[in-house]
């Protein structure tokens, strides 16, 4: 079983377990597509952007399931006035939506539950009552070594800082295995202290020959390669800093 709040990377997991045979559920916090096919069109050009543009496959009736509360919620919390009341809206989601998880974690009793950060700590506890093996899959990394690049964000010193963090924890020390994204990531979860043996590095490939063109027009100096699916502002903000730090 698959629970993610949102949608990330979690629907190609899904569609390979559902190739090998081995998906009993894939519940996510998004609509998924037969639903916004199911609805009105001009209905459905009134909905966010977001909402249609996040939307996960439909990977049939017996294993797709929506629990899109929580991502409402996580998204009313990005128009609250402060960053407090933001990171509270944020935490009240990802809660909302591990609950409703932990109760479908009980009904049909995987043999595996993969659970993403902030989003599963009950549903954890749930399947370690039912004998139930755990996968964090870490998208990020540690938070320690965020918090050491980037000071400002959820500030650990705040209370809504430390619930976040503690919770993460909580759930990192339920999780029989921890899926990685890079050699970064791992090593710092490593440096947290977790065991070699329970950390797996899935690495997220790309292939070079892509941006081989980019580099051939390089005419000295230094350059930046930007790979993501961020908004434009996100990404001009993330790329000015880069800029600045790199290249004073």
């Amino acid at each position: 079983m698959i629970g993610h709040p949102g949608r990330q990377h979690s629907h190609h997991f899904a569609s390979g377990l559902m190739e090998a045979g081995l998906l009993a559920e894939y519940c996510s916090g998004q609509f998924n597509e037969k639903q916004l096919d199911d609805i009105p069109k001009f209905i459905r050009r009134l909905l966010p952007s977001a909402i249609v543009r996040n939307a996960v496959p439909f990977l049939g009736k017996q294993v797709s399931s929506t629990r899109p509360i929580g991502a409402i919620l996580n998204h009313l919390a990005l128009r609250m006035p402060t960053q407090g009341a933001q990171f509270w809206g944020e935490l009240a989601g990802f809660t909302w939506y591990d609950w409703q998880l932990s109760r479908l974690v009980d009904r049909k009793k995987p043999r595996v539950v993969i659970g993403y950060e902030m989003a599963c700590l009950q549903s954890f506890r749930t399947a370690k009552r039912l004998g139930i093996e755990c996968v964090l899959d870490a998208a990020a990394c540690h938070h320690a070594l965020q918090d050491r690049r980037v000071p400002n964000r959820r500030a650990s010193t705040s209370r809504v800082g430390r619930l976040i963090r503690e919770r993460k924890d909580a759930e990192l020390a339920l999780a029989d295995l921890l899926i990685c994204p890079s050699l970064l990531s791992a090593q710092s979860y490593l440096d947290a202290g977790v065991a070699p043996e329970r950390i797996v590095i899935n690495s997220l490939g790309v292939s070079q020959t892509k941006f081989a063109d980019a580099a051939c027009r390089q005419r000295g100096g230094k350059s930046v390669l930007c790979l993501s699916r961020m908004p434009v502002w996100l990404r001009a903000r993330i790329l000015s800093k880069t800029l600045y730090v790199r290249c004073r």
